[in-house]
């Protein structure tokens, strides 16, 4: 995994979030974000700052799940549903950190 694709991936899927905005949450100039996009490995301390200004976990970042890159960022859509039966859905509301069966 090159570390710095992620990070780019992770900021670029933030709606409405700019380059010079993230890397000002995160103590950085816009040149200083872009080395980090450049970089295969960072400090633990970088990386946990980076972390928290997405909103996401250490754990959450090293996940392999690609579907947790686009939900877990993307504001507008706080759940993701997965098809059960033919007539159940599994709701995973991410914000709330609850899990629900819902009929369809």
């Amino acid at each position: 995994m090159h570390i710095g694709n992620k990070i780019k991936n992770l900021v670029e899927a933030q709606k409405g979030v700019k380059n010079t905005d993230f890397a000002a949450k995160i103590g950085y100039t816009e040149q200083g974000l872009y080395a980090i996009f450049r970089k295969e490995h960072l400090r633990t301390d970088v990386l946990e700052n980076i972390c928290n200004a997405l909103n996401i976990t250490l754990s959450d970042f090293f996940s392999n799940d690609r579907s947790f890159d686009k939900q877990k960022t993307a504001k507008a859509k706080p759940s993701v549903y997965f098809d059960l039966e033919d007539s159940e859905i599994l709701r995973v509301d991410l914000k709330n950190k609850r899990l629900e069966i819902l009929k369809k």
